[in-house]
């Protein structure tokens, strides 16, 4: 049931910051402080509306990131320990970077 949720988040993400760009635009469209000039204001609220919506919407999209990544590494199963005595390749003449 989770997985359902947050695949229809991910899915409505793109339409959740185009909502929030829009309002955001007739907002500034339609204020008094901009009722000589409304395309600036228009102007103006589409710049507030997408700076809004790439921080909301963008968290949304790391996280949803974060889930993939985490699914994709638990469905690959327990990762196998490797003893350092069962390496295949053992080089002694290795020498670490000078700093």
């Amino acid at each position: 049931m989770n997985r359902i949720l947050f695949d229809t988040l991910t899915f409505l993400n793109g339409f959740i910051a185009l909502t929030i760009i829009a309002v955001s635009t007739l907002v500034g469209w339609n204020h008094p402080l901009f009722a000589a000039a409304k395309p600036i204001g228009a102007v103006l609220g589409g710049v507030f509306g997408l700076t809004a919506a790439a921080v909301i919407c963008g968290t949304l999209a790391f996280f949803a990131l974060m889930e993939r990544h985490m699914r994709t590494i638990a469905e690959r199963g327990p990762v196998p320990r490797v003893h350092p005595s069962d390496r295949l390749f053992v080089s002694d003449d290795r020498q670490e970077p000078r700093l």
